[in-house]
């Protein structure tokens, strides 16, 4: 996947999300997934953060929007990305 120009991360969103079963946010760039972003959490503190934006690792992994609502781009629905 290119990288989008330099003016598409004014459309960029983050998701909230469980990715792979633990936090997470879903990235967005113009309504489509750009990235998986994971948190490992000990002690109520995030130890640790990975980024996948390999398409083909994205589509491997499980990832879960945490809301349904309509997103303001009003180009993608959350839980469909």
């Amino acid at each position: 996947m290119p990288l989008p120009d330099r003016h598409c991360w004014l459309r960029s969103q983050l998701h909230p999300a469980l990715v792979n079963g633990t936090a997470g946010v879903v990235v967005t760039v113009g309504g489509r997934q750009f990235a998986l972003v994971g948190f490992t959490v000990s002690a109520g503190k995030i130890v640790e953060i990975d980024a996948i934006a390999d398409p083909e690792r994205m589509r491997r992994m499980g990832a879960t929007i945490l809301t349904t609502k309509l997103h303001p781009c009003g180009q993608c629905a959350a839980g469909r990305v």
